[in-house]
């Protein structure tokens, strides 16, 4: 829970960059909702920053193209600090192990790839031409390809505006950083707790490294992905496979399972105190009254 409030604490400060007045506790239960849908969807959480986009817009009145910044450029610096990290923690595992073995292998591909998705997406932000041209070949009405052009171009101009911000920048970085050490903290936690023979060194490594094949989008949440890869990664460092797989298990409910049934009550209580579903669930609703009855809108 506390990664999930710096996290929001992380939104909110750059939110200010772009001078959008919101409040923290607004940005908390946007990304109570982004978490839980990122729990039910394959990895990257491409659907949870889908959801808090959607709610930023839609629930908060933040334009499209700013929250569409704000949370890309969040999603980028904790990507780029993941990577970070990731570079000593394969240095490490890598020069303890040598690269002949099957797990630095397997950390090669996976962190290759993943650094293929981030330069990919860091194209799509400083160089747009390409998404403009594509836009022109989508099978989309005049006016629907002028307002996405539009959304994109206000969004490249926020991005760059709080680029530009280089102290700030070097600060959410920082920030990031320190996020992501809670990772390998409550690692190091469950490890004390399960009396397993691994240094601090070892099991943050093997955690990090277990995130990154992880975020391969294969099931939602990485299940059996990240299991899988800890039992693989701890074998190794001397670790049997039955207490590697409760290792894997307990820090998977700490850090999954657990948080999602906290954001999980917590968009039932949302629901149940405000007394209406999310804009989501009306949108869909609408739509599906428009379509069973197509003459309603014409009276």
């Amino acid at each position: 829970m506390l990664t999930i409030f710096l996290n929001s604490f992380q939104l909110y400060t750059l939110a200010n960059l772009l001078n959008v007045p919101v409040a923290l506790r607004k940005i908390f239960s946007v990304y109570m909702s982004g978490t839980f849908v990122e729990s039910v969807t394959p990895s990257v959480k491409a659907g949870g920053e889908a959801t808090k986009i959607y709610l930023l817009t839609k629930e908060l009145d933040i334009p499209l193209g700013e929250s569409s910044a704000l949370v890309a450029l969040q999603k980028t610096i904790s990507f780029l600090a993941f990577l970070s990290i990731n570079v000593f923690t394969m240095t490490w595992f890598i020069i303890h192990l040598g690269t002949e073995a099957d797990q630095s292998r397997l950390l090669m591909g996976t962190f290759g790839l993943l650094l293929l998705i981030f330069v990919g997406i860091l194209s799509l932000i400083f160089w747009p031409k390409k998404e403009y041209g594509f836009l022109g070949k989508l099978p989309l009405k005049e006016g629907r390809r002028d307002k996405l052009a539009g959304v994109l171009i206000n969004f490249e101009k926020n991005f760059r505006k709080i680029l530009a911000r280089k102290k700030a920048m070097i600060f959410q970085f920082l920030l990031a950083l320190f996020i992501w050490s809670f990772f390998a903290l409550k690692a190091y936690l469950v490890v004390l707790f399960l009396g397993i023979s691994l240094s601090f060194i070892e099991i943050a490594v093997v955690t990090y490294l277990t995130y990154m094949v992880g975020m391969l989008p294969l099931l939602p949440g990485g299940l059996g992905t990240f299991e899988g890869s800890m039992v693989f990664f701890v074998a190794p460092l001397g670790i049997g496979v039955s207490s590697g797989i409760t290792l894997a298990i307990v820090l998977r409910f700490v850090t999954f399972w657990f948080v999602f049934l906290v954001s999980a009550l917590f968009l039932l209580g949302k629901v149940l105190l405000e007394g209406k579903p999310f804009h989501g669930i009306i949108k869909l609703e609408s739509l599906y009254n428009r379509r069973k009855n197509p003459g309603r809108d014409k009276r």
